[in-house]
């Protein structure tokens, strides 16, 4: 038997609506075509405001199910206690570094936490470009990498004509012959091919004249 979540009045969502257009960026998309209320999450469940219970199959934040009791406990605990940054020593964050870097493989030894997905690739980026002291990157089509400036950067699937604008990493020597100013921010797009993505970029192609998608020569 499906779990039954407390009921409340339902929405006007209309008024929902109408407030989120007029106080939240546009940008945030909402899902399906009717849009959904929901109120809680427990588990592996969502429920609306009538109470009726999703499976949630699509957050990928929640790894150990909505309001798992042990984590809400230890948040609540820590928020009740101390909310600050890394400029100070403390030894919980030691302990947790120390637990979480014995999980990784050699030679891997040194965490850096962050914040979210979009941080993280964004120090992803930093540290590429640190290493490799190069400052461009080749990407696949499709690919979505969170919604900080650079993680846009270096994902087709946020470069809309809508959210594009403005939001490129600065290429030069475009194999597309495509003016920086006439750009639409994308890095260079290659469309997935098994058997052909190690060729040198050298050998890759435009599919299209004009197109900043490339197919490998023959």
């Amino acid at each position: 038997m499906l779990p039954k979540g407390p009921s409340h009045e339902p929405a006007d969502l209309a008024a929902l609506l109408v407030s989120r257009k007029a106080v939240l960026n546009p940008g945030l998309s909402l899902s399906y075509d009717e849009s959904l209320v929901i109120l809680r999450g427990a588990g592996s469940y969502l429920f609306d405001d009538t109470g009726r219970p999703y499976l949630d199959c699509v957050n990928n934040v929640c790894h150990v199910g909505h309001c798992h009791p042990r984590v809400v406990t230890a948040l609540a605990t820590q928020a009740a206690q101390l909310n600050t940054n890394s400029r100070y020593l403390h030894p919980g964050r030691l302990a947790y570094a120390q637990r979480l870097a014995g999980l990784f493989p050699d030679p891997l030894e040194v965490v850096q936490l962050v914040n979210s997905g979009s941080e993280a690739t964004e120090l992803a980026l930093r540290m590429a470009r640190a290493k490799s002291g190069a400052q461009h990157f080749l990407v696949l089509g499709g690919g979505y990498h969170g919604n900080s400036a650079g993680a846009m950067g270096v994902s087709p699937y946020k470069l809309t004509p809508r959210g594009a604008a403005g939001v490129r990493i600065g290429c030069t020597n475009c194999r597309a012959q495509i003016p920086m100013e006439a750009c639409t921010g994308a890095p260079i797009l290659l469309r997935p091919m098994r058997t052909r993505l190690n060729r040198p970029v050298s050998m890759w192609k435009p599919v299209a004249e004009g197109s900043r998608r490339f197919w490998p020569s023959p």
